[in-house]
């Protein structure tokens, strides 16, 4: 018996968006986010870093971040070179860190946001880093983040505290 799939019924990944930028201290998204898709994915690939900075994510609206302090934030790394275990938690602040990506050059992650554009559901974002820190030791980093207000939130930026970042962001819709 030979299956045939209707590919377009099928769920999956749905590429929205590539964008690669470099030598910036800020990268936004404006209306990546709408009712098509409850759920998206984003691949942020870091290929430089010109200080030593952590990289930090807000959400968007109409073109402008949310920057009131109802972000919360936990992650957990572990540093390859000795073992430690690195724990962070934020509460109520204005921006959240995304992972120790933000210490070296090359460094991946990997963030899944669980209905940001659905105004009755608290957005929730997990994300899985790996790279390598300041000192060149590899790591990698779990990283919870929920957003308290309910509100439509149709992008997001993301920012180095200090110097510039370079790389590509890719956006994907989840399909159901």
């Amino acid at each position: 018996m030979t299956r045939t799939r209707d590919v377009a019924t099928q769920g999956g990944l749905v590429l929205l968006n590539t964008t690669t930028f470099s030598a910036q201290s800020t990268v936004s998204f404006n209306n990546v986010f709408n009712a098509t898709y409850a759920n998206y994915k984003v691949m942020y690939n870091q290929t430089a870093q010109s200080a030593t900075s952590e990289i930090y994510l807000r959400l968007r609206n109409a073109g402008a971040d949310r920057t009131t302090s109802v972000y919360f934030n936990s992650t957990q790394g572990l540093n390859y070179l000795n073992a430690t275990v690195n724990s962070t938690g934020l509460s109520s602040v204005g921006n959240l860190n995304i992972g120790y990506i933000g210490y070296g050059d090359q460094n991946r992650n990997s963030l899944d946001f669980f209905d940001p554009f659905d105004a009755t559901q608290h957005t929730v974002i997990n994300g899985n880093a790996n790279g390598t820190t300041g000192a060149g030791s590899p790591f990698a980093a779990n990283t919870g983040i929920f957003y308290q207000n309910l509100n439509s939130n149709d992008g997001f930026t993301i920012y180095t505290g200090a110097g510039t970042i370079s790389g590509t962001i890719r956006i994907y819709g989840y399909r159901n």
